[in-house]
């Protein structure tokens, strides 16, 4: 357990949010407290380990946590009986193990700037007398709080702002979405009792619908109801309303609009909104020649089983968090037998070298639970990953909790089964939702506009290191920043590939402007869409006339169908190139004036960057002849 040092004092930012710093009256000095902290939850009644500076949480104290603590304390206490000499904040050199020191003179990750413009600033005070500093910086906003005013930025609200006129490019901890809760997660019965609810409702949906007879209309989800039956006719539309209810729902608690008054979060897939009718649906049924007010009563039903899905999921999620370490996950690996056939072999070892997988295998993690059969979501189940994926997820679980985790570390086993479980069950509609832009994509978007983020991924499909997702209580082991929606971002660039559901794309458009207005440095958005230019479709409108569109308001880029390639969405379960995209696509770049200057495209730039995805498209093509 942490100690505080002799003569220090600690105390509780107002500017950051109750952030604990340590302050010693006799220097003056302020410095964040890194140590871990242990609280008991008010949800679930059981002691865990907190640290307060990274708002990462643990059931477990981590092992390399233990020394930190007992190490830094004894190293403040040294500094504080050196005699009033100035020296550096012991408190600077022991940072926990996830967060990473700065290396070179080129620092990208935000915990490296700040950590640099700390060293910086320490440095100076031990070369020459200053007077006493001002309280430490406050740390990055929880998802979804605003920023203060309306973009505005002063100096005191920062002690890193003055570094960057000392050449060291800095980004506040408000450029980055910050962490929520870490102590919330997911659980494998509980991801299963998903996918079970997920169909339940799909057929409740479907029967409701069929009440009202055959669905005779011409567009495609109706000819689907027609040809392959209603559950698989209405899945795509069952899909499109779990993305919008959510994405409302987020949006609601994000602004402080939601009557929610569970102390947990809502749950991730299923709404908890009352009431919430979406007037594009209405207009799909009333295709399928069902009147208004029918097509609003199978919404409505549809709504209602959604919201006790919800409920249930929330008490069953609180009844077994308790017990989570009694959830064993297995990894397997795909090796030939004596047989001759395939079969598969536990992945287990112990000793100092971690083995990571191996790239060209096949895997599958398959969840043991301890009592099949007597909880509802208790049952085997497996779920299939590729070595390279494997090897992908493991090296971002290892950066983002600290360490060298071996690949059969029952933690990371056990959270990213849950991943796989989440992501098997947002796609089990349509996998579409999951299609990423191709890696020579990303590679022409960086070296044109420096993207370094992604709007909208997972770990299964993202490209770059950072990025936002839908599921942060799964994926925040992975490295996500949060759910767009809910970010804050003061500067940077991103990369934009939404689900391709027209609302889910306009309040993308408009939480895009959001943060070009409030920016307080440079921010551009490379936003690929598919190529629906009709005049219903808003979010084209808004992209096409907005006054941040460059090279200038009205310019887009057009990548004809066949002629540019997708990653497949459910890449992560085999092996697969890239295919030929099947419809045309969209390229806008939203920037503000700070953007355009340090990032600036020309018509010839972007038609370049076309010019070369049609290439590789045609590479692609040749190979498959």
């Amino acid at each position: 357990m942490w100690q505080d040092p002799p003569g220090w004092e600690r105390h509780a930012s107002q500017r950051g949010g109750g952030a604990l710093f340590l302050h010693n009256p006799t220097t003056g000095e302020s410095e964040w407290f890194t140590g871990w902290v242990q609280k008991t939850s008010k949800w679930y009644g059981r002691k865990y380990w907190f640290q307060p500076t990274t708002g990462r949480a643990e059931w477990d104290l981590p092992p390399s946590a233990a020394a930190s603590n007992s190490g830094s304390a004894s190293s403040a206490a040294a500094a504080a009986s050196s005699g009033g000499q100035q020296q550096q904040s012991p408190f600077v050199q022991q940072q926990s193990s996830d967060v990473p020191a700065p290396s070179g003179d080129k620092v990208k990750s935000w915990k490296e700037k700040i950590l640099a413009a700390k060293a910086k600033a320490n440095a100076a005070a031990s070369t020459e007398a200053s007077p006493p500093p001002p309280p430490p910086p406050p740390p990055p906003p929880r998802a979804g709080a605003a920023a203060d005013g309306d973009g505005d930025s002063s100096g005191d609200d920062m002690e890193v702002d003055a570094d960057i006129a000392g050449g060291v490019e800095l980004l506040s901890p408000s450029d980055i979405a910050p962490a929520a809760d870490m102590l919330l997660e997911d659980v494998p019965s509980v991801s299963l009792r998903r996918e079970e609810l997920r169909k339940d409702c799909l057929q409740r949906f479907a029967d409701v619908n069929e009440e009202y007879g055959k669905m005779i209309g011409y567009s495609k989800t109706c000819r689907s109801c027609r040809e392959d039956g209603m559950v698989v006719g209405l899945s795509g539309m069952f899909g499109r309303f779990l993305w919008v209810q959510h994405m409302r729902q987020t949006m609601a608690l994000a602004s402080g609009e939601s009557t929610r008054t569970s102390k947990l979060p809502p749950d991730p897939v299923f709404p908890s909104l009352e009431n919430e009718i979406d007037d594009k649906l209405v207009k799909e049924l009333v295709e399928g020649k069902r009147s208004q007010s029918q097509a609003k009563r199978v919404l409505q039903e549809l709504s209602s089983v959604c919201r006790a899905a919800s409920v249930e999921l929330e008490v069953m999620l609180q009844a077994e968090l308790p017990g989570l370490q009694s959830h064993v996950v297995v990894l397997e690996e795909e090796v030939p037998t004596p047989k001759g056939d395939m079969g598969w072999r536990p992945v287990t070892g112990k000793g100092a070298r971690v083995p990571g997988p191996n790239p060209n295998s096949s895997y599958r993690l398959r969840y043991v639970p301890a009592s099949a059969g007597q909880t509802s979501g208790r049952r085997e189940a497996s779920f299939a990953i590729t070595g390279a994926h494997l090897h992908k997820t493991w090296s971002a679980y290892c950066r983002c909790v600290g360490g060298d985790s071996p690949v059969w570390d029952r933690n990371f086993l056990r959270r990213l089964f849950c991943v796989l479980s989440r992501y098997e069950t947002l796609s089990a509609t349509s996998d579409g939702y999951q299609m990423a832009f191709p890696a020579s994509g990303f590679r022409l978007l960086r070296h044109l506009v420096s993207v370094d983020c992604e709007c909208f991924a997972s770990p299964l499909n993202c490209t770059l290191s950072r990025f936002c997702s839908v599921a942060y209580d799964t994926d925040k082991f992975f490295g996500s920043e949060g759910n767009f929606f809910q970010s804050e971002y003061q500067q940077g660039s991103f990369e934009a590939n939404p689900p391709f559901v027209e609302e889910v794309m306009e309040r993308m458009v408009d939480h895009m402007h959001h943060l070009l207005r409030r920016a307080t440095g440079p921010m551009s958005f490379a936003v690929i869409v598919p190529g629906w230019d009709d005049d219903g479709c808003v979010s084209y409108q808004n992209m096409k006339n907005s006054r941040f569109a460059r090279p200038h308001p009205g310019f887009y880029l057009t990548l004809q169908k066949g002629m540019h390639n997708y990653r497949p969405g459910m890449q992560h379960r085999q092996d697969v190139e890239e295919k030929p995209s099947n419809c045309n696509t969209f390229l806008f770049i939203l920037q503000n004036d700070w953007g355009a200057d340090a990032w600036p495209v020309s018509t010839t730039s972007l038609g370049q960057l076309q010019a070369e995805l049609e290439s590789e498209a045609r590479m692609l093509a040749a190979r498959n002849c």
